[in-house]
């Protein structure tokens, strides 16, 4: 198998959102599914490397989330899929006395802080910064 008897690697998403790969360089990762980067690797190794590639591609590690604001012990917290705000506000210690729990603000990757109102169906995703407001009297 192209003078390798194991390919394997564990590469991380890098700045640009690409990935290193031996054999074929740097690869696009960013805004592709998990199934559309297996692809187009699958399909750069064909081209003149080996014959039938067979792939797995998964996610070890997300980026983490931030809870801030007026809930106990804000931070840093490792995100898990099917997270909801709910959950991330527990992580954090639940909300203090003062919190205004109706709504909260978020801001996403490259993106502006939105009011996002509670309870939602929008997932947390990974790198979200999740603040609290103070309720006001």
């Amino acid at each position: 198998m192209f003078g390798e008897d194991n390919l394997s690697s564990q590469v991380e998403v890098n700045a640009a959102g690409s990935i290193a790969m031996p054999l074929v360089g740097e690869v696009p990762a960013k805004g592709k599914s998990i199934g559309e980067l297996k692809d187009t690797l699958a399909r750069k190794l064909a081209e003149g490397y080996l014959k039938n590639p067979r792939l797995n591609v998964e996610v070890l590690n997300f980026r983490p989330i931030y809870v801030h604001g007026e809930v106990k012990t804000g931070g840093e917290f490792a995100f898990k899929n099917g997270l909801t705000f709910r959950d991330a506000v527990a992580m954090a210690g639940g909300y203090t006395y003062r919190a205004q729990q109706s709504h909260l603000f978020l801001v996403r990757e490259g993106g502006e802080e939105e009011r996002v109102a509670l309870p939602t169906t929008q997932p947390v995703l990974p790198g979200d910064n999740i603040r609290i407001p103070e309720r006001f009297f």
